[in-house]
Formats: C-alpha cells, sequence, structure tokens
C-alpha cells in the first residue's frame, strides 16, 4: 500500500496517490494475476482475469482495512474487560490474604470504609454488597471470559490458504 502512495504521489495527483495505495494493499494479489497473464502467454482470459484483480483491489483493501479497525477496537475492549478480570483477582488474593490475617470479630465494613485495609479492594466491595457466593460467581465468570476472548483474538487472524493439492 506505502509502495502505491508513493507511486501515485509521484504523479502528483492525490486521487492517483489513493487509488495507487489501494490497489498496492492488494498488490500481491495484483502481481499474481498480471505475473500470470505474462508468463502464460497473454492470454484473453488471463487478462480478463488480471484487470478484474486490478478493478476489485481497492475495494479488498477497504474491506480489509475495515475488518482490522475493527478488529482493533474489539482487541482494546477485551483488553480493557480482561484487565478489570486480572484485577479482581488481584484483589480476590489480597481479600483472602487479610481475611486470614483478621480476627474473626474484624467487621468487614471498617475494612472496606475509606483507609481500611480493603478500601480499593473489588472483590471485597462486591462481597460486602452482593454477598460471598455472588462474588465468587463473578470471579469465575470473570475467568471464563478472559478464556473466551482467547479464542476470538485467536481467531483474528485470516483463514490460512487450503492447501494445494499434489499432482499425482
Amino acid at each position: 500500500m506505502v509502495i502505491g502512495i508513493i507511486l501515485g504521489a509521484m504523479s502528483g495527483d492525490v486521487g492517483t496517490a489513493i487509488l495507487l495505495g489501494l490497489i498496492g494493499g492488494s498488490g500481491w494479489m495484483v502481481l499474481k494475476a498480471w505475473g500470470d497473464f505474462a508468463w502464460n502467454g497473454a492470454g484473453l482470459g488471463l487478462g480478463v482475469i488480471a484487470m478484474f484483480h486490478t478493478i476489485i483491489a481497492p475495494f479488498r483493501t477497504v474491506i480489509k482495512i475495515v475488518t482490522r479497525v475493527h478488529q482493533i477496537k474489539q482487541a482494546n475492549q477485551i483488553v480493557a474487560n480482561d484487565s478489570q478480570a486480572l484485577q479482581e483477582m488481584r484483589d480476590y488474593f489480597a481479600y483472602t490474604q487479610v481475611m486470614e490475617k483478621q480476627a474473626a470479630s474484624v467487621d468487614l465494613a471498617k475494612l472496606v470504609d475509606q483507609g481500611g485495609e480493603l478500601f480499593e479492594n473489588t472483590y471485597a466491595r462486591a462481597v460486602l454488597d452482593k454477598g460471598e457466593q455472588t462474588a465468587q460467581t463473578e470471579l469465575r465468570n470473570s475467568v471464563v471470559q478472559i478464556a473466551a476472548n482467547g479464542e476470538i483474538i485467536r481467531n483474528f487472524d485470516p483463514p490460512k490458504e487450503k492447501p494445494k493439492k499434489k499432482a499425482a
């Protein structure tokens, strides 16, 4: 794409630079089609195919760009959600350590109040507001969501090309 933009910019026309950039974004497809055309004797059928690839290249590049932008936005959202889930896990471990050290008579509300040992602890807040069972369930759901998010990220890669059949 960058090569196409540079070649188009040498013409001095912005429209040409954009068009050549979009064609260059799918450059391998276009070069392969024109290479087949030239290598195999410049037949009419291959010329039509090469021309078709050249015409659809800008559209294919735009689709690639839109897809990647969407994936980047989705990845940013996943990172934010996973970061929050990891913070909840850290808070859970901090909560369990503090609760093991405290005497049985210490009130959780005092630990969560401003200045308390668990003041900014999201897990302790959840236990206080929703109860221990609900807080544990939410933490488990966060762990499951991290695994699901990993699967989403792995599916971002474009599908691999089908293996070519070997000639018998």
